[in-house]
């Protein structure tokens, strides 16, 4: 009697092994997504992880790992091993026919564009030890645009620079095509407001016409090694000043053309050349300044080193972001650019005791310091 219990025994402990070995992962579905595509560094978002057993045989062990860049951070503690990466470990146990779902909190804390990868799934039954590997193949993105610089640091700035500096220029607008309605600026003439719009909206509306003359601006952005202690602040801090003084000058109705020798991981620039006729608009601006990998970058050539001739001659306003302010680059800018053009270089400087270049009969020199 005991032999045909044994046999029996061993007659279901070796068909449930095998069963499983057959079956495990069918029916299983698995699945990673950031519930935000689209980020700004240091937000935060969440991942979403999902397991489904779709099936009649249960899986008392299943273990769910991946790897994420460490430029996330988790708020739950024990949820990953954080060195080179964040190694992220998921158990669940299911019986047939369940499904598990789970999210986390993540802290953004780099531009940049990311996905989980190196995903796995390990098994076990309820027998045995064995492991069951299968490696999964998702590649959810998310976008983490730079940090917006707050608006009661940049907008005086900005103000005080760029649009004291445009507001010289005599961009005339063609007062019988109207464009739209838009608050006011200070680099607005009194004669545009709308005191009837001003009335009803209780702020300052101005009309916006379309122009004659051709408002377009040329971004300069020079991400090559300067400082190399410091590269890594200032070119970050280069790329978030950028995005926003590039922000500032479309919602006051210029559009914006980028020159830049900043590349992504792909060693190809992430600005090719743009036209008049093709400006960029903020998200492209945002997108392509994620993509951007410094490690290329930073040995790439200088910007003012090439022949930006073609690029810069019909600017008439040329704003200069650069992570190199020796007196040199600023030279070879000089004589590069066309001489009808009006000239402003941004200096990114760690504290206000940093010398820069003076403003020449040219080029309008100011002080950005990173706080």
């Amino acid at each position: 009697m005991a032999f045909y219990i044994l046999l029996v025994f061993l007659i279901i402990y070796f068909s449930y092994i095998k069963l499983f070995a057959k079956y495990w992962d069918k029916n299983l579905y698995l699945g990673i997504n950031f519930i935000d595509n689209e980020v700004f560094e240091h937000d935060e978002t969440k991942l979403y992880i999902f397991a489904v057993n779709n099936k009649l045989i249960p899986l008392p062990f299943l273990q769910l790992r991946f790897r994420l860049d460490n430029s996330f951070r988790f708020k739950e503690k024990n949820i990953s091993v954080r060195t080179d990466y964040n190694y992220v470990k998921e158990i669940f146990s299911f019986s047939f026919y369940k499904k598990s779902e789970r999210y986390h909190t993540l802290f953004c804390e780099k531009r940049g564009i990311y996905a989980p990868n190196r995903l796995e799934i390990v098994a076990r039954n309820l027998i045995s030890n064995d492991e069951y590997i299968k490696e999964y193949s998702m590649s959810p993105t998310i976008i983490v645009y730079p940090a917006k610089i707050d608006e009661f640091k940049i907008l005086p700035f900005l103000r005080q620079s760029i649009g004291i500096t445009l507001s010289k220029i005599a961009y005339t607008e063609d007062p019988l095509e109207f464009r739209s309605i838009r608050e006011y600026t200070p680099t607005d003439a009194m004669k545009t407001i709308n005191w009837k719009a001003s009335a009803k909206s209780g702020n300052i509306m101005v009309n916006n016409y379309f122009s004659i003359s051709d408002k377009s601006l040329l971004f300069l952005l020079d991400l090559s090694l300067g400082r190399s202690f410091l590269y890594d602040n200032i070119a970050e801090e280069a790329i978030r000043l950028f995005c926003a003084t590039a922000e500032y000058c479309m919602k006051n109705s210029y559009s914006v053309r980028v020159c830049s020798n900043a590349l992504n991981t792909e060693n190809l620039l992430c600005f090719p050349k743009t036209t008049k006729h093709k400006p960029l608009s903020i998200k492209n601006i945002l997108q392509k300044s994620a993509s951007i990998e410094l490690n290329n970058t930073k040995i790439s050539t200088p910007l003012f080193h090439t022949n930006m001739q073609k690029n810069t001659y019909n600017s008439p306003v040329i704003i200069v972001i650069s992570t190199n302010t020796s007196l040199d680059n600023i030279t070879l800018f000089e004589e590069q650019s066309s001489p009808k053009s009006t000239l402003i270089w941004i200096a990114i400087c760690e504290s206000a005791e940093e010398i820069i270049p003076s403003s020449t009969n040219k080029t309008e020199v100011f002080r950005w310091i990173i706080k």
